[in-house]
């Protein structure tokens, strides 16, 4: 088995660009938030300006991780940088289902 950094597959390349997307949409809700002086609200949709970069980032790395998963284990996809990825995208996937399994 031989590790490689970059990814030799499709799925390889969509997950890496599926994370590059999380961390992007994660900047601009962010820079929304810093500059603009934004704040959230009691729910997810009061302020849309945050919510709507942050829905997208969630959604690409819940993504991330599934393409992720499906190169790994049916195309043998071995990239340091896939494997990276694919680890982002469950943390993300660990931590939604965490807040919604158990509110506060």
């Amino acid at each position: 088995m031989k590790i490689t950094l970059l990814p030799t597959t499709k799925f390889g390349q969509w997950t890496i660009g599926l994370i590059i997307s999380l961390v992007s949409f994660f900047l601009v809700a962010t820079l929304v938030v810093t500059l603009g002086h934004q704040t959230g609200g009691d729910t997810i949709t009061a302020n849309n300006y945050i919510a709507i970069p942050m829905l997208i980032a969630v959604g690409s790395g819940i993504a991330a991780f599934v393409v992720g998963l499906i190169g790994i284990l049916k195309y043998r996809e071995r990239s340091l940088l896939v494997l990276l990825s694919t680890f982002i995208g469950f943390d993300v996937l660990f931590f939604i289902l965490g807040s919604l399994l158990f509110p506060e």
